[in-house]
């Protein structure tokens, strides 16, 4: 089968899924907060629209998924075209910002940092930026951050990661490239799924893939990836290794951080990796600080994010 032809299909397959989970969406204690609701119909316009999911890194549809400079300064644009149609301020402020990021992460790995692994993949067609003469993106610079950190206080050989808030798939896809992992299990609201889809069939293109759909669906053994809805957290039963949210329990309101945190201790999690803000921004925020963690859990580790003031912890059943 040809590229072209490959991507093609996996178009068809991520926007079919899509419908599938539309229709057959449920609410429940999972369901989106109304930072998370915002502008649902403009998404969902988008997913449907001819050529966009291509080019989904540079839409709408990565707001609030983790994807500088796709949303410089947090301003989006409904579709954009090539860099050279973002203002010459975003473009100017996106150099900026990530060649200080990349500065901070030198630093953190003690001047022995491998520029090419923040090299982005482009997949979805991100705007990159050219430092040292490489594509990179924040998006790439957070998931090797955050792949750095889990290695470095839980290792990189896990039977089971359960990742709620994945957005687009990008740690998703780091980990798998990187680590040993027997199984990852990929939940967030139902519009994310098929970018996360259409991401990681090419970012992996030899493992299988399975997306779930409705009720009826079930997790094949051979699937070393399942992308499901919240709604269907209660089909996975092998205990989990890795627990991981970073920056989307900031957006949910208390009744669904309680439901990931309880399907969480059900699956007999061992570690918990969380990176969220500290402080309140939206009426429905909860501060990480305040996060009803199972009283099993014991904090591990409580520092400042390398590129901020939110708190990255740690929490373990010892």
């Amino acid at each position: 089968m040809s590229f072209d032809k490959n991507t093609q299909e996996i178009i068809q397959k991520s926007l079919d899924a899509y419908r599938e989970l539309k229709i057959n969406h449920t609410e429940g204690d999972w369901s989106a907060s109304p930072v998370e609701e915002k502008n649902f119909d403009l998404r969902d316009f988008l997913l449907q629209k001819k050529g966009v999911l291509e080019k989904f890194r540079r839409t709408y549809l990565v707001a609030g998924r983790h994807n500088f400079p796709d949303s410089p300064r947090g301003g989006f644009y409904i579709e954009w075209g090539t860099p050279g149609d973002i203002p010459i301020q975003l473009r100017i402020h996106g150099r900026f910002k990530v060649f200080w990021m990349v500065a901070k992460l030198s630093l953190y790995k003690k001047f022995r940092l491998n520029f090419t692994k923040l090299v982005d993949k482009k997949i979805g067609k991100p705007v990159t930026q050219n430092i040292f003469g490489l594509n990179i993106t924040e998006s790439q610079i957070r998931n090797f951050y955050y792949k750095e950190e889990i290695k470095k206080y839980l290792g990189s050989d896990f039977d089971a990661i359960l990742e709620v808030g994945g957005g687009f798939g990008g740690l998703a896809g780091e980990l798998l490239k990187n680590f040993t992992i027997k199984r990852y299990y990929f939940v967030d609201l139902f519009d994310a799924l098929p970018l996360a889809y259409f991401y990681l069939r090419q970012i992996l293109p030899n493992d299988e893939i399975q997306i779930l759909t409705h009720k009826d669906s079930e997790i094949k053994s051979s699937a070393k990836v399942i992308i499901l809805p919240p709604s269907l957290l209660y089909k996975i039963s092998n205990k989990i290794s890795l627990f991981i949210n970073t920056m989307s329990f900031q957006h949910m309101n208390l009744k669904s951080i309680n439901f990931y945190l309880k399907e969480a201790s059900r699956l007999e999690t061992k570690n918990l990796f969380l990176n969220n803000r500290d402080w309140i921004r939206d009426p429905s925020d909860i501060k990480i600080s305040d996060y009803p963690i199972p009283k099993k859990y014991k904090k591990f580790l409580d520092k400042k994010w390398l590129y901020g003031n939110h708190r990255l912890q740690i929490f373990k059943i010892f």
